[in-house]
């Protein structure tokens, strides 16, 4: 198992509008309805993490993976034979990725 994290206020401008541009249209809108600013940094921080490491793990470009919801709700990479989890905690976010 391998994990990063990065805590929120390190997020740059140009690092959240490029992961949000690449989330499915039904997660931005969902991002987009948060009022919280942090809440909003902290969705697309774990996208971001998420995204570099299947990259990494699975030899993919970010741009390239797909997520979808599996039997009970928990998001996977479409046709990739991974597994991730990511959790929160204020200004931290944190994603581990394993096979």
């Amino acid at each position: 198992m391998k994990w990063m994290y990065i805590f929120i206020s390190d997020l740059t401008q140009n690092e959240y509008d490029y992961y949000f541009s690449l989330m499915d249209a039904n997660k931005q809108k969902q991002v987009s309805r948060y009022k919280n600013e942090i809440d909003k940094k902290r969705t697309v921080a774990g996208e971001m993490l998420a995204r570099r490491m299947i990259s990494t793990y699975c030899n993919v470009a970010p741009k390239d993976i797909s997520f979808e919801s599996g039997y009970y709700g928990k998001p996977n990479a479409k046709h990739l034979n991974v597994e991730f989890n990511i959790s929160h905690s204020e200004e931290m976010v944190v994603c581990a990725i394993s096979d």
